[in-house]
């Protein structure tokens, strides 16, 4: 199974902009600053982590061949 791969603004407005569209997301995203951005890609990279631990967790361990 191969890993999916997230564009990063779609993780963030996974993280912290679900009650607005994608668009209105992307849009208000670019006009933070690059500092508060840099921050917010940071906490959301943080949770995508935590989310790829929670379901590593669940899959079954195999001995290496």
């Amino acid at each position: 199974m191969g890993a999916t791969k997230i564009h990063p603004i779609i993780a963030l407005w996974r993280t912290f902009g679900k009650e607005m569209s994608a668009a209105e997301f992307r849009k208000w995203y670019w006009e933070q600053p690059e500092e508060e951005r840099s921050q917010l890609a940071n906490l959301a990279a943080e949770e995508l982590g935590r989310e790829l631990d929670e379901e590593a967790d669940k899959m079954p361990d195999v001995e290496p061949s």
